[in-house]
């Protein structure tokens, strides 16, 4: 009788690939605390730097339509009802 056969290699095998499944999968349950919370941080986290970019990217497109208007000559009153571009002012 062999000790080594094809049929014991083929269940040694088996049992070794699902051995490794199943304690990879306890490993994960035991460490992650909640199957869901490991998926939710870099969704959160791609969402507020898409929120910040899109934050930056137009506050700097204002400050450009800014910089534009008075480069032109416009004028633009401020909340406190002051004209914006001193120069050209004329006081009430």
């Amino acid at each position: 009788m062999k000790v080594f056969s094809k049929r014991n290699a083929l269940l040694g095998f088996l049992s070794w690939r699902i051995g490794k499944r199943v304690v990879g999968r306890r490993a994960r349950r035991l460490t992650s605390g909640s199957a869901g919370g490991t998926r939710r941080k870099p969704t959160v986290l791609a969402l507020l730097a898409a929120v910040g970019g899109a934050v930056f990217f137009w506050r700097t497109r204002r400050r450009a339509e800014a910089d534009e208007a008075v480069a032109d000559g416009q004028e633009s009153e401020s909340p406190g009802g002051e004209v914006a571009d001193g120069e050209n002012a004329e006081l009430p």
